[in-house]
């Protein structure tokens, strides 16, 4: 039975970069390995580099579901920057159907 793989990413709202990283894995050694893909890379213009280098230097059974929980960790991440704008600026509220 696999336990579930997760990841916890430390990421400065305001540009993206991964500060601190840390994952669930039986070897410290792994871990600190897999850390040093993700420090310092940005998780929303560098996702593409972070898979690419997931995928050529992790040859470990977890490597697809980092890729993803990266992903999601990404769309989280841009989710929340939305959200946040729209707080900050709220839009003009929709004119009522049918006033065009």
């Amino acid at each position: 039975m696999h336990e579930k793989l997760l990841l916890i990413f430390v990421v400065e709202r305001e540009t993206g970069i991964i500060v601190d990283f840390d994952v669930n894995t039986a070897s410290m050694l792994t871990a600190k390995f897999i850390r040093s893909i993700f420090v310092g890379k940005n998780l929303i213009t560098q996702i593409d580099e972070i898979k690419k280098s997931v995928q050529q230097n992790y040859l470990g059974d977890s490597a697809k579901a980092m890729i993803v929980a990266s992903l999601v960790a990404r769309q989280r991440l841009l989710d929340h920057i939305k959200s946040h704008e729209a707080q900050k600026n709220p839009s003009v509220p929709n004119a009522p159907k049918g006033a065009d």
